[in-house]
């Protein structure tokens, strides 16, 4: 949601130094405060027997996808700038999201793709431990949604 006040629009909220991450008037929540943005340029991968993948991954990492796509920056502001390794619509259905290294399961709340909005607590979030028992990557697993099935660039919006 954004705030516009005379026309220009409402970057940061804060009560004092505070910073406010979501506003309520009445019952309506009517702003949330982005953490962070991402432009992916949606690349395809089609995998023998699964069939095709639409967003990004990195090809490197933890994913086993391969690479395809690309993201502007490719940093989790909301997890201290780890990079992102796959951000993509999956065959099987829903979408991944998988952040190299070990993250808890917080830093955003939503995340709004093409103008949809994903609640982090909807996803299945997991860790991938590696062959020296150190985690490798974070992964959260929304169920539901079709994003990425463009040609071209899509915002990705993360907000508190």
């Amino acid at each position: 949601m954004t705030i516009y006040i005379g026309g220009n629009r409402v970057a940061d909220v804060k009560i004092g130094s505070q910073q406010v991450n979501t506003v309520w008037v009445g019952g309506n929540k009517v702003w949330d405060r982005i953490v962070d943005t991402q432009t992916v340029t949606v690349g395809y991968k089609y995998i023998y027997m699964l069939g095709t993948y639409a967003g990004y991954s990195s090809g490197g990492g933890v994913n086993w996808t391969g690479a395809f796509g690309s993201i502007s920056d490719g940093t989790a502001d909301w997890a201290g700038g780890a990079q992102i390794d796959e951000l993509y619509r999956s065959p099987l259905g829903g979408w991944v999201l998988t952040v190299r290294g070990a993250h808890p399961n917080s830093g955003f709340s939503k995340v709004t793709i093409q103008g949809v909005d994903y609640q982090r607590s909807s996803a299945t979030y997991s860790q991938q431990i590696g062959s020296s028992g150190q985690i490798e990557g974070t992964y959260w697993v929304f169920p539901t949604g079709t994003p990425f099935n463009v040609t071209g660039n899509v915002d990705v919006v993360f907000t508190s």
